[in-house]
């Protein structure tokens, strides 16, 4: 069991506990001077032993932990940075706070926690390190390849001012110091020219009405549409790609959409998750895929229909919506947060972090569990014990965002209990909801008709819905879901595949690419156009 006992904040080794950050760039020189870094701690049982965590104080965009199973989680500096020579300067001894002794040891990195019922996470510690007398880590800083996007290599920069001494129980931190990069200012040709949008098409759809329907809207928004018919020798994933990297060697490509399900159009059988993964067709500007993984060049989104019915209210839904053809727009003012009724204090957490930071303060609202919620609903299934009806109640009201945190299943969402006949039940005039579903299996399209799928299809669903193929877990779930509301309304990302590549570049960020930082790559799919901007009531 988990328990926070409490929580403190040590102005230790600094002048000014408010550290800051820097940045500057001359000519092709860029600079990060960091500042007056400090700690904050809490104090943690786990599994009966006492824990100390500690985070950076000053640095909250840089932050980010060294993770290796059952060694200590440590804070450190983390960002992403253009291909350059970088150079980490600490300056003189004053630069390097005094050592602290802790009364307990630092919380070890914890293994993930799958979200299904009854899960149990295993303390794993590294017991010979603890007899360590040496402050760990080693090293000052370090680079890692972090993918290339367009062509363009990035970097991952790390700095670790926090060290720790197992033996001893001491911290030590260095509270002031500068990361210069000399970067190259070369610009990719790639991102020049007319934006080209590829239609990834089942051969079953290739004389769609519909599909001509959306590309002639497409190009009316300055898109250059260029067709690829799934038939033929391209009829495999490996074959998909090859198209789709020819288009980017050759076009600026920003997008692809795939018309189809799974057996009109295959996607990469993954060997990281349990399922397929249509991220093997948005990672293309190598030819190594496995190393790339964290390097997105275009936004890949499916719409998954079986007949040109399903296709033509699913088209008319994203030209409405894109076109803005509402008779009413309250509902772009209204959000849902559902949370489940096991570890709620999670899923809770992470939507009471999303609606006291984002949505309350940009006027969104809600009525449940009371009238004008500020932020949105609540729907809790724990602290405010809501009803399936009451759930429905509310997003039959009309919502721009509804987001779920919890277990899920192929065909719903458990707790509070949401289905795919609810979602068949809507019927508000205009709301078309961005739905994100932080729960297991709700996007795993190869089933007949996946709770994604009904959402997606539906005339009144989604206009995207953003979900697992595979399990998701409750530490990374959390992340991702303040990171994605974080790269919308501080941020400013617009389109569905800005926004979801933000949340998970910063979910690899903070594990360096290690943990389930992959995994979430391929297990996350969207299902709508990526290239769609969400609205707010700010736009």
């Amino acid at each position: 069991m988990f328990k926070i006992l409490s929580l403190s904040l040590l102005a230790l080794f600094a002048v000014n506990v408010l550290g800051r950050v820097e940045v500057t760039q001359q000519g092709d020189l860029v600079n990060y001077e960091f500042s007056d870094l400090s700690i904050s701690t809490e104090n943690l049982v786990i599994e009966g032993s006492d824990f100390i965590r500690t985070k950076l104080v000053g640095a909250d965009d840089y932050e980010a932990v060294l993770f290796e199973l059952g060694m200590p989680e440590i804070p450190v500096i983390r960002f992403y940075a253009p291909q350059g020579e970088v150079e980490v300067l600490f300056g003189n001894e004053k630069n390097f706070g005094q050592s602290k002794r802790l009364a307990m040891d630092l919380v070890p990195n914890l293994e993930s926690l799958e979200k299904i019922p009854g899960s149990q996470r295993r303390l794993v510690i590294n017991k010979s390190f603890q007899k360590t007398n040496a402050f760990y880590p080693s090293k000052q800083f370090e680079i890692s390849d972090a993918g290339t996007i367009g062509g363009e290599k990035e970097q991952l920069i790390t700095v670790y001012p926090l060290t720790f001494n197992p033996a001893s129980k001491t911290i030590r931190l260095i509270k002031n110091f500068q990361v210069v990069i000399k970067t190259s200012t070369e610009v990719s040709k790639s991102s020049e020219g007319q934006e080209t949008f590829a239609f990834v098409i089942g051969s079953q759809f290739k004389n769609s009405p519909a599909i001509l329907k959306y590309e002639n809207f497409k190009k009316q928004q300055g898109f250059n549409v260029v067709r690829i018919n799934v038939e033929g020798s391209i009829n495999t994933p490996e074959a998909i790609r090859s198209q789709l990297q020819e288009l980017l060697k050759s076009t600026n490509l920003k997008y692809a959409l795939i018309f189809g399900d799974a057996e009109h159009v295959p996607a990469k059988r993954s060997s990281i998750i349990s399922g397929v993964t249509d991220h093997f067709y948005a990672a293309i500007d190598t030819n190594n895929y496995s190393t790339d993984i964290n390097g997105p060049d275009i936004g890949v989104g499916r719409v998954t229909i079986k007949n040109e019915t399903e296709l033509l209210a699913v088209v008319d839904k994203f030209i409405k919506y894109q076109g803005q053809n509402y008779r009413t727009e309250g509902w772009l003012e209204n959000a849902s947060f559902l949370a489940t009724n096991d570890r709620y204090t999670v899923a809770e957490g992470s939507h009471n972090f999303a609606i006291d930071t984002y949505t309350a303060p940009n006027g969104y609202h809600g009525v449940f569990p009371n009238a004008n919620q500020p932020g949105g609903d609540k729907l809790y299934a724990i602290t405010y014990k809501v009803r399936n009806e009451q759930v429905v109640s509310a997003i039959q009201a009309g919502r721009s965002i509804i987001n779920y945190s919890g277990h899920g299943a192929t065909t719903f969402w458990d707790a509070p209990r949401f289905t795919q006949a609810n979602i068949r039940s809507m019927n508000h005039a205009d709301a078309l909801p961005f739905v994100v579903s932080n729960a297991c299996i709700t996007g795993q399209f190869t089933v007949n008709e996946s709770f994604a799928e009904t959402w997606i299809k539906h005339p009144n669903g989604a206009i995207m819905f953003w979900g697992s193929m595979d399990s998701t877990y409750w530490d990374e779930d959390d992340f991702l879901e303040r990171d994605m509301f974080k790269g919308i309304f501080e941020l400013n990302k617009e389109t569905f595949s800005d926004i979801t590549h933000y949340a998970l570049r910063e979910l690899w960020r903070r594990y360096n690419g290690l943990n389930r930082a992959s995994y979430y790559w391929e297990t996350y799919l969207t299902f709508g156009d990526p290239s769609i901007k969400l609205r707010t009531n700010r736009i």
